[in-house]
């Protein structure tokens, strides 16, 4: 395990989130029900639009040529246990370390590997991007992106009602 606070955190984060998913996944994939269909597709459609308006080429160029990144060390700080559960219920193959040391944790050689992000991530435009985009296609993104980050919300308190649930299961707690 690294040294570092940040990756500390997100290594500890992941390890729980594995070991809740290995013990309660089919209970977990019940209890999100379609959310997690709908959250799914609307994360599908914000990649496709993103690939469509040429958005990854211009952050690739700019990581890799100019040696900028959004997508820099602590971000990762931003996700909890629940938002990465939810990449797992996805499929997705949560890192096992950090790919660029300067870089997320989840920033791999091709872009973000999670499905599912927070707002931060889906949200966040540089001005480039918007110079880039023009408005037009900023108010389309923004639509298709706010589904996504509704969408991921949403899926997001649920799962915290599920560990919120497990909990109380496992330590015998009464509401009050």
């Amino acid at each position: 395990m690294s040294s570092d606070l940040s990756t500390n955190y997100i290594e500890e984060a992941i390890k729980s989130a594995e070991n809740i998913f290995m013990l309660h996944e089919d209970e977990l994939k019940n209890f999100a029900g379609d959310l997690l269909l709908r959250a799914i597709d609307a994360a599908e459609r914000s990649q496709q639009i993103s690939r469509e308006f040429g958005i990854d080429s211009v952050c690739m160029k700019c990581d890799t040529e100019e040696g900028g990144s959004c997508c820099g060390k602590g971000i990762e700080n931003y996700y909890d246990v629940a938002i990465l559960l939810a990449n797992l219920l996805l499929g997705v193959k949560l890192p096992g370390n950090r790919f660029d040391p300067s870089g997320c944790y989840f920033l791999g050689e091709r872009g973000c590997v999670l499905g599912l992000r927070h707002t931060i991530c889906v949200n966040y435009l540089c001005e480039r991007l918007y110079k880039h985009l023009g408005q037009a296609k900023v108010i389309k993104l923004q639509s298709v992106y706010g589904e996504e980050i509704h969408l991921t919300f949403l899926l997001h308190e649920k799962i915290l009602k599920f560990l919120e649930k497990l909990h109380h299961e496992r330590f015998k707690v009464k509401d009050c």
